[in-house]
């Protein structure tokens, strides 16, 4: 694989895990994830390890509690 194709590949990733988090679906968002993801969150440092702990995070924390219900984002610039 490329390194063009790595990025490609990683793109539709990260878009499935933003489309995922938008719709409020816990389960698509853990499913985008490495099998043991770590997360932080760095302005508050809370986060979670392992698929649990991301799940709780995302749970309690992110998911239908962090964007606005009529958000969007639009990409501008990938580097």
């Amino acid at each position: 694989m490329t390194s063009a194709d790595h990025v490609v590949k990683l793109d539709r990733i990260f878009g499935a895990q933003m489309d995922a988090e938008l719709a409020g679906d816990l389960d698509e968002t853990i499913a985008t994830m490495a099998p043991n993801p770590h997360l932080v969150n760095i302005p508050t440092m809370v986060g979670g390890e392992g698929p649990a702990g991301v799940r709780t995070f995302y749970k309690n924390r992110l998911i239908g509690q962090f964007f606005p219900p009529d958000v969007v984002f639009e990409n501008v610039s990938r580097s």
